[in-house]
């Protein structure tokens, strides 16, 4: 229904302003301008978004330095809170894609409904314009389309809410923090060659030992990774 009250309403404003416009000036913007300047619009709204994702895909790079630089000084509570920031961070950046790629898709179909309209004008002589778009246009099937496209865009809008809802959820729940020991386990492997290196011959034989378990597939309860864990974590303050 929102859609096509929203839909009716454009529709409305783009006949009054036509009407105005030839009013003042004998002549009313072609259906191809009408397109171009709501296409610029939507160019400029994809722009705006883009740089959205590119602050925050560089505050993402930021974060994730200082997860490394975190785990490095064995700061346990300080890693896990970066992690979950990193978490919400990303599904940030997924939204604004998500809503980037709506954009994109409503410009292809602009640009889809002008081809047609331009097809319609072409059968039609200059002085019958009007009433050959009417002849092309099917307004039974452009009622059924617009119904499916209310209908779609409905089914996008709730499923974007349930993903919200589940990632806020998650945030509190036991999935977020395995998310999270995931996130710590990935940033302590990145840079587990250089903390080898560089611990004492007792440490790099503890991290020698535990690859040597996880290849053997020792390691496959919850807490012995644990354990495994903790002991690297030592390792670090040494």
């Amino acid at each position: 229904m929102e859609a096509n009250e929203v839909c009716r309403c454009t529709q409305e404003l783009t006949f009054l302003t036509s009407t105005m416009i030839k009013s003042l000036f004998g002549k009313a913007p072609s259906v191809k301008e009408q397109v171009r300047e709501s296409q610029g619009e939507l160019r400029r709204g994809e722009r705006e978004i883009q740089r959205e994702i590119i602050a925050l895909q560089l505050q993402e790079k930021k974060m994730i330095a200082e997860i490394k630089a975190a785990a490095q000084k064995g700061n346990q509570q300080v890693l896990n809170v970066h992690a979950k920031s990193l978490v919400r961070l990303r599904s940030q950046i997924a939204k604004l894609q998500a809503s980037n790629a709506r954009l994109k898709g409503i410009s292809s179909q602009m640009t889809t409904s002008a081809a047609t309209v331009t097809v319609g004008n072409a059968m039609s002589s200059a002085g019958k314009a009007m009433g050959a778009m009417g002849k092309v246009m099917n307004p039974q099937k452009l009622n059924q389309d617009m119904q499916q496209f209310a209908k779609a865009n409905f089914q996008l809008e709730q499923t974007t809410e349930m993903m919200d809802e589940a990632i806020d959820n998650a945030l509190d729940d036991d999935e977020v923090e395995e998310e999270t020991d995931n996130l710590v386990n990935q940033v302590l492997d990145e840079i587990g060659v250089d903390i080898s290196a560089s611990a004492p011959v007792a440490s790099r034989k503890v991290a020698a030992g535990y690859r040597k378990q996880v290849a053997a597939g020792e390691l496959n309860d919850e807490s012995s990774m644990e354990d495994e864990l903790a002991t690297r974590l030592a390792n670090l303050k040494a």
